[in-house]
């Protein structure tokens, strides 16, 4: 017995190396012994070393590579372990929030994965770049790639509120972030987006519009590593829209005028120069080079019981537009230590620091559409114009003017771990993040007004302070081989308190320092603000499976918050899910050759929205105005409504996932339904009560939606691979309910009522122009009638009328005509689509005209890698929405002043018999042939395609960067925003909108650029 325990614990010093396929050294690999905490990493050199019982098991496992066992015998040698390539991602461990994990084959819920190597082929410069186009059911609008420091919006699965906030809740870490602008691409592990009430309601209140679960990188055990990366990228202008020359603005002149003269629309005298420039506004100020360098710094490593990762990440970002750049750092430290076997301390600490100056798109893109070519830009001398009849130079404006934003972000996350007992972990987390930001305004007396006298200026800094502790437990256990349990319990609290200093001012004296003294206050705008706002939760989460093939999962969280009143201050959510792994089944042993792995989810929960400000269920006190010079306070305009309660999101989902071929095709489908009830929303009150607005519950939403994802390895070679994936999503949602059952009109162009899109646009549908004052003109149905014309080709007249056909006949019946409030149409207006049928022209006739929302969107991407070469590239689309082009409406519809379009310039009517697309310029808005905001010519389709990203590398053999001690070296060219196929006349059909109720509306975006650029990535 004493020589048998002597065998059993006698222990072996194993070496040996693990290499790819390639032979390439594999850095990071995971070499631990099976059923025990002892392990190691690879080195840079993909070496490692560790004693090992004789008789134990070796498990070597790798992201992305199949993971592999070596049983260690006592004539065991060095070992050279090949890894392959995984095909399957079944494998793969991903988090479930609160310290939960679950291999993604045992996913009950609806998720979708992003990978450090799927950012790694995109080259992102932010979390809105690295998720667009790869993920079903997730929109993502990405302004990337026009005004710099820009992000975006990330919708999932449809709109799920009217008026509480539309985006997701992030969390880093296990950490809630207020957003994923602070996180470098480059330091995420992986991406995991909730999509389902089963996935997501852990998070209870907060998740009503999905989660995304961000894993950041961590260090491993051995030497250190080096990896640095350097790149360039250089941008233009991706789209140049029409704009009039000299020569179309003086045509443009004589269109506006009623009986234009040979001298109408201005001298072209040669030797006045004002009267022939002929400035390109648009090269002027958006045809510049934009310049973006990007450096990213990491170095991780560590020794036996800790690890760390720190990296330090730097943009500078130069527009296409003059005086337009964003400057931005982002530094991350990530440390892990093992105190003794049972307890675990981890330390997270993260900075951002960003400084823009951006753009007021009223003073600088729509000016260009506005100011006519002729003006001048520039004196003789070289000086800046400012205005000209009353026209902004965009140019000056872009350069005067200064809207620069500066901010930092830090923040601290703290977490001990204890091993209370085989299988039970008690988890404790702090975290704090602090937010500081400073804004300053100025524009100088130039560029300000056509006067000149006068300039303003505005200096604000926010403060933005959280913090929130976590408390829990997580529990596994494995029954005889075939029952797995697993549970969380825990609580969480959290506590913002907002601080906001605001001053404006004007007539400063010097404009070059603008020191700010009490004469030049502007008092009645100058304020200081605040808000505070706390919650605290209780959850709990239960998970049993039965071999894999049957598993269960239920999800309870309770939340309070103080946005609420007593009367609803806490909310009650829940979720249950199943998953039956029929692969597995006897029954379908015929089919295991081809299906690797076969699973149907079905889930139903509840999740919640509390995004409505944070005292909305009080009335408060306003703090302004004075009354006999001593400072007043009022009740505000917003009654308090101590009743409102939580919005509610109940989403029921059915899925599937399929595995061919040992993993080498993978498709998985979802079918969902989701309610939103209890609608937070700012109603209008009667001027009666004294209060303009209270938040109310108004009714529920309903989205529905079908998604498809189809990933493969076409091609698994020894020299060549080829991976591809695409997903597609179907959405329809709309508004089951309102308070009252009455509709409203959003904004000036949306129609909200029960059964209706969100998004649809309100207004009158446009048929064209009269072409004759005889064309308006229709039989007893309101059908229109066709002028008949003579020999000298216009309206035939018999006996003192004008002669019609109806569907080819003769007509002679009653002869019905529209009228506009103002008088009757005639030729050269515009013709409206009489809903109402009858004879006038009103509010009556307004009608949905369409919609913003896509029918369905996608994304394609395809990997090809060559030995020592690799191409990646990724397609999105988006189909079936529509935009209205406001910034088309201006241009068409400009001042005595202005420079008109093209489009309005070739397309009017001017005279009896023309036919035309726009109406008779000088007396367009007689009789309301525009109908700003509601004319559906300028409702456009917005449908693309898109060549998002592109990227071509070469990786430099290992063998010869060991002489310079580099570990891998590689180079490549990379693109983004390529091509885009669309029909949309604006600059970019894709843009982002901050009210959901209010989307697709094209004042003049941004212009986004079409951008190359080259990259280098060393390792060491």
């Amino acid at each position: 017995m004493l020589f048998s325990a002597s065998a059993f614990a006698q222990t072996k010093r194993v070496t040996g190396t693990v290499k790819d396929r390639k032979g390439d050294a594999l850095i990071g690999v995971s070499v631990k012994v099976k059923s025990s905490t002892t392990g190691v990493s690879t080195d840079v050199d993909g070496k490692f070393a560790l004693d090992v019982p004789v008789g134990g098991t070796l498990v070597f496992s790798y992201i992305g590579y199949t993971t592999f066992e070596e049983v260690i015998t006592a004539s065991t040698g060095a070992l050279s372990i090949v890894l392959q390539d995984n095909t399957s991602n079944l494998e793969e461990v991903v988090v479930t929030g609160y310290g939960g994990t679950a291999k993604k084959s045992d996913l009950t819920g609806a998720t979708s994965s992003v990978t450090a190597k799927d950012i790694e082929e995109r080259q992102p410069i932010n979390i809105f770049d690295a998720i667009q186009g790869k993920a079903a059911g997730v929109l993502v609008v990405n302004d990337t790639g026009g005004e710099p420091g820009a992000e975006g919006t990330i919708q999932i699965r449809g709109v799920s509120s009217l008026n509480a906030g539309g985006s997701p809740l992030y969390v880093v870490d296990g950490i809630i972030n207020p957003n994923g602008r602070s996180i470098s691409p480059m330091d995420i592990e992986n991406i995991e987006i909730l999509k389902d009430a089963a996935s997501a309601s852990i998070y209870g209140a907060r998740a009503a519009n999905g989660v995304i679960l961000i894993t950041t990188k961590k260090g491993s055990e051995g030497k250190p590593r080096i990896n640095t990366q350097y790149k360039h990228l250089f941008g233009k202008l991706a789209h140049k829209l029409p704009q009039s020359n000299s020569a179309e603005v003086r045509l443009f002149r004589r269109l506006q005028t009623a009986s234009p003269t040979g001298s109408t629309g201005g001298s072209t005298d040669s030797l006045n120069p004002s009267y022939n420039s002929d400035n390109d506004l648009q090269e002027l100020l958006l045809g510049n080079t934009g310049n973006r360098d990007e450096v990213n710094f990491n170095v991780s490593g560590g020794q036996k019981g800790l690890v760390y990762y720190t990296s330090l990440n730097f943009q500078n970002d130069k527009s296409i537009i003059l005086n337009s750049y964003s400057k931005n750092i982002q530094s991350r430290l990530n440390i892990s230590y093992q105190v003794s076997p049972k307890v675990k301390y981890s330390n997270n600490i993260s900075f951002y620091w960003q400084d823009k100056n951006g753009m007021d798109m009223n003073n600088v893109v729509r000016p260009l559409f506005e100011r006519p070519s002729l003006s001048l830009i520039y004196y003789p001398d070289g000086s800046l114009t400012s205005y000209i009849n009353s026209k902004r130079n965009p140019v000056a404006n872009a350069i005067y003017e200064t809207r620069e934003t500066e901010q930092y972000n830090t923040q601290v996350n703290n977490q001990l771990e204890f091993e209370l007992a085989k299988g039970l972990r008690f988890t404790n987390a702090f975290n704090a993040i602090l937010n500081n930001s400073e804004y300053n305004y100025f524009a100088p007396r130039y560029v300000l007004n056509a006067a000149k006298n006068i300039n303003e200026g505005t200096n604000n800094t926010a403060r933005d302070f959280k913090w929130e502790f976590q408390s829990y437990l997580n529990y596994n256990k494995t029954i005889a081989n075939d029952h797995s349990l697993s549970g969380t319990l825990g609580v969480s609290a959290d506590k913002r308190t907002y601080k906001f200093f605001n001053l404006q001012y004007n007539n400063t004296v010097s404009e070059a320092i603008t020191t700010v003294f009490p004469a030049y206050i502007n008092s009645s705008l100058s304020r200081t603000s605040g808000t505070r706002n706390a919650s605290a939760s209780l959850f709990g989460r239960a998970n049993y499976s039965y071999k894999g093939k049957y598993i269960v999962q239920g999800v309870y969280r309770r939340d309070g918050s103080s946005r609420f009143g007593a009367e609803n201050k806490f909310g009650n959510f829940y979720s249950g899910s199943a998953l039956w792994r029929f692969s597995d089944e006897k029954f379908m042993d015929w089919a295991k050759n081809v299906l690797y792995n076969g699973k149907l989810r079905l889930s139903v929960g509840q999740v919640g929205n509390d995004q409505i400000g944070d005292f909305a269920s009080q009335t408060l006190i306003g703090f302004n105005g004075s009354y006999n010079g001593a400072g007043g306070a009022s009740a505000n305009q917003i009654l308090g409504n101590p009743y409102i309660m939580w919005e509610t999101v109940t989403t029921k989902d059915v899925g599937a996932d399929l595995e061919f071929f040992s993993g080498r095709l993978t498709f998985t489908t979802d079918y969902y339904i989701k309610n939103t009830s209890n609608l937070l929303y700012t109603s209008e009150l009667p001027k009666e009560t004294g209060f303009g607005n209270i938040s109310v519950n108004v009714g529920k939403i309903q989205n529905k939606g079908l998604e498809l994802a189809v990933s493969g390895n076409p091609v698994n070679s020894n020299n060549f691979k080829w991976t591809t994936s695409a997903n597609i999503t179907f959405e329809r949602g709309k508004v089951l309910r309102l308070s009252g059952g009455a509709p409203f009109v959003a904004g000036s162009s949306w129609y909200v009522e029960e059964g209706g899109r969100i998004g649809n646009f309100f207004g009158w549908k446009n048929l064209g122009v009269y072409q004759w004052d005889e064309s308006n003109a229709y039989n007893n149905s309101w059908e229109k009638l066709t002028v008949v014309l003579g020999t000298d080709g216009k309206p035939l007249y018999e006996n003192g009328k004008p002669v019609y056909n109806f569907n080819g006949q003769r007509y002679t019946g009653t002869v019905h005509n529209l009228y506009d409030p103002a008088g009757k149409y005639k030729g050269g207006d515009t013709e409206w689509k009489n809903l109402n049928a009858d004879s006038l022209i009103n509010d009556a006739d307004r009608h949905v005209i369409g919609n913003a929302q896509p029918d369905y969107y996608l994304g394609i991407s395809n990997q090809l890698s060559y030995k020592k070469f690799s191409l990646s590239f990724l397609f999105n689309a988006s189909f079936g929405g529509q935009v209205y082009n406001q910034l088309q409406y201006v241009a068409n519809n400009q001042s005595n002043t202005g420079a008109g379009s093209p489009d309005v310039v070739y397309n009017s009517w001017l005279k009896q018999g023309d036919i035309a697309k726009y109406p008779y310029y000088p007396t367009k808005d007689a009789r309301g042939s525009v109908k700003n905001n509601g004319n559906s010519i300028y409702l456009e389709n917005s449908s693309f395609i898109r060549l998002q990203s592109m990227r071509f590398t070469y990786s430099l053999p290992q063998g010869l960067l060991k002489k310079v001690y580099i570990k891998g070296l590689s180079a490549y060219a990379y693109g983004t925003n390529l091509v885009t196929w669309t029909n949309y006349r604006g600059f970019d059909p894709e843009f982002s909108n901050s009210n959901a109720l209010q989307p697709g509306y094209d004042i003049g975006r941004y212009p986004k650029r079409r951008e190359f650029g080259l990259g280098l990535n060393a390792n060491f």
